[in-house]
């Protein structure tokens, strides 16, 4: 904790920071009255415990503190008890952050009373959340901490104005695993921490209440007839602002998000390539996105002296890539016992002058590269894993190379076995437009069901994630070797942190055309609007050629043309969420209390149904909101049961009469009694049910397992 806010806290814990109260009781004329809220005199305690905004900023900031919402009457106490349970079970961290709490809570009325600028509770907790984060960088060092705070100050003063309808822009993150560590804004205990950017626009937001469930908590009395309000009125003049924070509690950095009314794109990479998402306890918020294959590829041809060329990808001819291009014909070496090209593997008297062929495994595939370098040979080729089936990964290298599938691999090793003096040639890559089949899904992304949250199915959505041309930090060269010296502006890279920025991108787009829609029914326009058809006009396939399933790609491959107009929505508020936080057991919320009998999690208003462990009829209720374009509209509802399910919806037609009007139906689901197959307890089968307009069709996928 920085030395002016220990003096700061010292004030606090004495009694005698300059509040109104405090300034009146020493003989100064001023009104004693809280200039935050304007509700009570402005003690220590109202300030930062009372105070509706203060309040807010509890309610939204990362740390709880159970049981201590009933020790605010006196600040002396309340300090004295947290301390006692940090000293039994909290960490330093937790303290650190409560401190920098009080201290925003101070500067934000100081910055209203002194300088007139007033900030909502939203913006003060992301100043909070991001300059704490930063403080806590290890591997940052001093000067960079001052850096990025001076840059937040000029971004917190700088002020533009527009006259237009203000655009929002938002900036994708694409959070490469292995980023440099010295620029890469993660925990360290967290190494997947999601990072959230967004571009905040300056909006006056109706007051909120901190409890919207409208549960009497154990501390301030809340009134049950308020209620959170999301709509918020946007000044053309308004002023644009930027953050980017993490922080290792990811419910509340959810919680916060849906508040927020933004949106959270998370990924994850899995390479084993199981059946299971990973453990992750918040992957239900937000828009969980996997990698899929772009119609567009960059191929290499390798061929050797029997006349046969595999086509294959690779980065394509760049100056700044031009070590990677030089056409070489060489004899081939591969690496039997050392097959893999680890690090020392290579001998220069076998490797100097050859193509070497390295099999995927243990070891980065950048680093088999350097080992071929190493060993003085003349190019690679990396056989790719087996369990990535056909697809091709395009990346950089320190000497010319080219990856093959497996399969070709073992083509190739069959070729040397051949011959005494095998060759082969590298070429320069081209690309080729319309690549067939696109998308199709990749091999290196994890599966669902969702572990942790089974009711709630996922992936959302897919989007293009393999060998995409990406924005590159020239901090690192593109194999992130530290004798890799070149520096580019731009590099292929692959996973669903590519395919993040994507969504991330098309969300930004249809909050330009719909600024009045919730970070909720911007989701839903892309999961009921996407593809589940490829280029080639067959269903959707996994790397293997094999029909893929809404556990792999979600609600299919997102198409932001469509999503543009979805005709309907499925709409969710931040109470919806709260009571589904509430619905599977998550109680420690601030200053909010769970209801005896929350609804299940199955109701939460989602484009997708999942039901686990089927036993019996469930039913489900789910509301659609018409947004279409021509107003007035009938849908009418169409059902593809999962096998050996019955799924009945009421009722099957709605039939709306304005834009904007709200329309609830049931879906019954149960066992099928004359179902002939076999379904094996606790494997899923899958569904769809749509509602089909004039112009529109709205899709979502079902997962259903028998108990």
């Amino acid at each position: 904790i920085k030395g002016k806010i220990k003096h700061f806290m010292w004030k606090c814990y004495s009694g005698i920071l300059p509040v109104s109260c405090n300034l009146k009781s020493k003989g100064i004329q001023l009104d004693e009255i809280c200039k935050t809220c304007g509700e009570a005199p402005e003690t220590i305690e109202h300030l930062f415990f009372h105070c509706s905004k203060s309040m807010q900023i509890w309610t939204l900031a990362p740390v709880t503190w159970e049981g201590l919402q009933e020790d605010t009457q006196n600040f002396r106490g309340w300090w004295n008890k947290l301390c006692t349970m940090k000293a039994s079970r909290m960490s330093d961290s937790r303290i650190e952050m409560t401190a920098h709490i009080l201290w925003w809570i101070w500067k934000d009325r100081n910055w209203w009373v002194f300088q007139q600028l007033k900030r909502s509770a939203k913006e003060v907790v992301l100043l909070i959340t991001l300059l704490n984060f930063i403080l806590h960088l290890s591997y940052l060092n001093y000067s960079d901490s001052i850096f990025l705070s001076l840059i937040l100050r000029f971004s917190l003063h700088n002020t533009h104005t527009h006259t237009s309808r203000p655009i929002v822009r938002c900036r994708a993150t694409m959070d490469a695993a292995k980023s440099p560590p010295s620029y890469s804004l993660r925990s360290k205990k967290e190494p997947y921490l999601p990072t959230l950017q967004s571009d905040l626009k300056s909006r006056r937001a109706s007051k909120a209440d901190p409890n919207p469930l409208g549960v009497k908590t154990s501390g301030k009395p809340t009134d049950p007839s308020r209620r959170l309000r999301n709509r918020c009125t946007v000044s053309k003049k308004s002023r644009r602002r930027t953050w980017s924070f993490g922080y290792a509690d990811p419910i509340h950095l959810k919680r916060l998000g849906m508040w927020l009314n933004l949106m959270i794109r998370k990924s994850y990479f899995n390479i084993l390539n199981t059946n299971k998402l990973k453990s992750r306890k918040t992957t239900w918020i937000g828009i969980f996105v996997k990698g899929s294959r772009f119609p567009v590829a960059i191929p290499f041809a390798t061929s050797w002296d029997n006349d046969v060329v595999l086509v294959k990808v690779s980065p394509r001819k760049h100056n700044v890539l031009a070590m990677f291009f030089v056409e070489i014909t060489s004899a081939i070496f591969v690496c039997l016992f050392y097959r893999q090209c680890l690090p020392g593997s290579l001998s220069p008297k076998k490797a100097a002058g050859k193509i070497v062929l390295c099999f995927s495994g243990n070891g980065s595939r950048a680093g088999k590269g350097a080992e071929v370098k190493r060993a003085r040979g003349a190019g690679l080729i990396l056989a790719d894993s087996e369990t990535y089936g056909s697809l091709f990964l395009a990346e950089a290298h320190l000497l010319p190379a080219t990856s093959v599938t497996y399969k070709d691999a073992l083509k190739i090793y069959e070729y040397i076995q051949s011959t005494k003096n095998p060759t082969a040639r590298i070429v320069p890559a081209k690309t080729r437009i319309p690549a067939k089949p696109a998308p199709f899904m990749t091999a290196f992304t994890s599966r669902g069901p969702n572990p942790i949250f089974p009711y709630i199915l996922k992936p959302d959505i897919t989007a293009p994630g393999l060998n995409i041309l990406a924005a590159w930090s020239e901090v690192s060269g593109p194999t992130y070797f530290v004798d890799d010296h070149r520096f580019v502006k731009y590099n292929i890279l692959s996973g669903t942190s590519m395919s993040t920025p994507h969504v991330a991108g098309a969300l930004a787009l249809l909050k330009a055309i719909h600024p009045d829609w919730s970070s909720a029914a911007l989701r839903s326009a892309l999961m009921t609007t996407a593809d589940l058809i490829d280029n080639e006009g067959n269903p959707i396939t996994d790397a293997y050629g094999k029909p893929a399933d809404p556990f792999q790609y979600g609600s299919g491959h997102f198409n932001p043309t469509k999503a543009a107009d979805p005709g309907l929505i499925y709409n969710a508020s931040y109470t919806d969420y709260l009571l589904f936080l509430c619905s599977i057991g998550v109680h420690n919320l601030s200053f909010t209390k769970c209801p005896k009998n929350p609804p299940h999690p199955f109701n939460l208003n989602y484009p997708s149904l999942a039901i686990p462990n089927l036993n019996g009829t469930v039913t489900v209720v789910r509301t659609v909101t018409n947004v279409g374009c021509r107003g007035p509209g009938v849908y009418i509802a169409s059902i593809q049961p999962p096998p050996g399910i019955f799924v009945k919806i009421r009722p099957s037609i709605l039939n709306f009469s304005r834009a904007g009007e709200k329309k609830s139906f049931t879906i019954t689901i149960k066992t099928e009694g004359g179902f002939t197959g076999t379904i094996e307890k606790g494997e899923y089968s899958f569904g769809w049910y749509k509602w089909s307009g004039d112009i529109h069709v709205v899709q979502s996928p079902m997962a259903v397992s028998i108990l």
